[in-house]
């Protein structure tokens, strides 16, 4: 039986989701499938089996982390405040 994944990220522009999402293409290209929405990013993988599907989306969210690290330290006024909100600050 496949193992399926999608996952929704949204971002605070669309600048920032098109960057993201063309990091990940290049990485990615014909293990997932990436489409973007405005500020809207959403990733489907699919996999022969759980453990393989686990290993894909490993490599893809080590991949989203930087890409999105990167895309801030360079625009870093585009940094949201959810990080302070979900700490309670």
């Amino acid at each position: 039986m496949r193992a399926q994944a999608h996952l929704t990220r949204v971002y605070g522009s669309e600048e920032e989701s098109r960057t993201v999402a063309g990091a990940l293409t290049v990485d990615n290209e014909g293990f997932v499938e990436i489409s973007r929405v405005g500020r809207s990013l959403e990733i489907r993988a699919e996999a022969e089996s759980v453990p393989q599907l686990r290993r894909t989306l490993e490599d893809l969210l080590a991949c989203l982390a930087t890409a999105e690290r990167t895309y801030l330290s360079i625009h870093p006024e585009n940094e949201s405040s959810e990080d302070e909100e979900d700490s309670g600050s």
